[in-house]
């Protein structure tokens, strides 16, 4: 079996005060990240959108065109376009997409700019996953004082410079933490 942990990492901190710094400092980066990333969609549709009604020649020509090309749930109660606010319209889209993530639990890295931490207490350390699509997220969490790099893979080589007895000790600290024999 084949495991990778790309995005472990280990934290030293002493209390749940210095973690809960740690976080917060994350969270706030991260926050402004995801709201850019929701604005810049968020345009992007309007700009779509307003192209499929220049292109399509009815109202109901439009709506069909918006719900095949960005919608998976109907959007309901279709009115003419000059009277339906495009902003509803992107809202609808982005929730849409958003539920769809929450339920298949399949990632969308156009739509989806949440992150998860996973912390898993040891003795020689806090080890935390961090779940997100975006690379920045990683960066800023791993640029954070006090989180060190922790991966581990079984599929390549270990990074360079690491000795295999080094590398075999992770592989026995993730197998513990996360219950695999």
């Amino acid at each position: 079996m084949s495991t990778h942990i790309e995005h472990g990492t280990r934290v030293r901190v002493k209390s749940i005060r210095e973690l809960n710094a740690l976080v917060l400092d994350f969270r706030r980066q991260v926050e402004a990240i995801a709201q850019e990333a929701y604005q810049r969609k968020c345009a992007e549709l309007v700009y779509q959108i307003l192209d499929e009604a220049v292109l399509q020649p009815t109202d109901e020509a439009f709506f069909n065109a918006v719900r095949s090309e960005y919608a998976s749930q109907p959007i309901d109660d279709p009115q003419p376009f000059l009277e339906t606010d495009l902003r509803w319209i992107v809202r609808h889209i982005i929730t849409d997409h958003y539920v769809t993530i929450a339920r298949t639990q399949e990632r969308d890295p156009d739509y989806d700019w949440g992150c998860y931490l996973s912390a898993i207490p040891h003795r020689t350390g806090l080890y935390v996953l961090l779940y997100a699509e975006s690379d920045t997220y990683h960066q800023i969490w791993r640029s954070i004082p006090g989180v060190e790099d922790y991966a581990y893979w079984n599929h390549t080589d270990p990074p360079e410079g690491m000795s295999q007895a080094r590398w075999d000790r992770r592989r026995d600290r993730w197998n513990a933490l996360l219950g695999h024999p």
